[in-house]
């Protein structure tokens, strides 16, 4: 099963608010492993927060996983309708779509498949990997590398920050003498 609150789901205030920086990630994943799922990981961008995992019991709902998410991270104004809610092949499916930059805000971005394998490196230092969720890590970092290899997806502007530094270089066709203030400490900062 898997919980995505994402860009299509939630306005960027919320996305922010609910990102999780990597302390945050394995101390949720404790508690995961602990409370709620044999086999887990989490992705946290700057446009997504997902869960991934195999329940320890079969009662557990979507409902209790954000419940979860939102008792360690509490946030105002999330809503059941901000996250999205995948089972079994469907959460597979997300998962693959988004290891390849296919279900990302800037089409073919390439700093997701990293964020990806960064988070399933933290799920197994926790031991919430077994076979079964290496499998589906094995095949969505697969379907990833394929993605960026065997099609044009990643040609263009492949991040926020490339696609603004291109708007500015149509705005000011000399920019040379032009001073720009970047807000954000994030890796999106650093590749401005």
């Amino acid at each position: 099963m898997a919980i995505s609150i994402n860009h299509r789901t939630a306005p960027v205030e919320l996305r922010e608010l609910l990102h999780l920086n990597s302390d945050e990630i394995k101390a949720l994943l404790e508690g995961i492993k602990k409370d709620l799922m044999k086999e887990a990981f989490v992705l946290s961008t700057c446009n997504r927060t997902e869960i991934y995992g195999i329940p320890r019991d079969n009662s557990l709902s979507y409902k209790d996983l954000e419940n979860y998410l939102l008792d360690f991270k509490p946030v105002n104004g999330v809503k059941d309708e901000h996250f999205e809610k995948f089972f079994s092949c469907s959460a597979m499916s997300h998962l693959c779509k988004v290891s390849a930059g296919v279900d990302s805000q800037m089409t073919g971005d390439n700093q997701i498949l990293g964020q990806v394998k960064e988070g399933f490196q933290m799920a197994e230092e926790k031991g919430l990997v077994s076979f079964l969720m290496k499998r589906v890590f094995d095949s969505a970092t697969r379907v990833g590398k394929r993605a960026k290899t065997e099609t044009d997806i990643s040609e263009g502007a492949i991040t926020i920050s490339y696609a603004a530094i291109q708007l500015i270089e149509k705005i000011f066709s000399n920019f040379s003498k032009k001073s720009a203030l970047v807000v954000g400490m994030g890796e999106t900062g650093e590749i401005a």
